[in-house]
């Protein structure tokens, strides 16, 4: 989901998805330093882990779980919960900044834990050493 709405954000701007990113990035680097990578990488590294989750949990290899999960802490410190649509609820709040921020990292952990729990449940998976067609 979260790809689908990256891409049509960006289609809606009129950009090329990742590749007007690639481009300013490079710019933030150019600008900021090599410094700037200790933020940008952590980003591109869950965005590239979101393909490759979603291929191995299509192919129900329990690596897809393992990329799943390694996705977790990324997801809390990016603010980019596997849910993105319920941070939308939270902009209609009316509180002061500092609830809001509870709200939002409570909000957080509750659906990371959510995924968590019902991705192991509702996905079953054979085993990473069987081949597709032969279990």
């Amino acid at each position: 989901m979260q790809i689908l709405i990256y891409t049509l954000a960006a289609l809606g701007r009129g950009q090329v998805p990742y590749v007007e990113d690639v481009i300013g990035s490079r710019a933030v680097v150019e600008t900021y330093g090599v410094q700037a990578l200790m933020v940008l990488l952590p980003g591109w590294m869950l965005q590239a882990s979101l393909f490759v989750s979603c291929a191995l949990l299509l192919r129900r290899s329990r690596w897809g779980l393992y990329v799943a999960y390694v996705q977790i802490p990324f997801r809390l410190l990016l603010v980019m919960p596997s849910v993105p649509l319920a941070l939308a609820l939270v902009q209609r709040l009316d509180a002061s900044p500092a609830a809001t921020a509870m709200v939002v990292g409570s909000l957080l952990v509750l659906i990371e834990l959510l995924k968590m729990t019902t991705l192991r449940r509702a996905v079953p998976m054979r085993p990473s050493h069987v081949r597709p067609g032969t279990a």
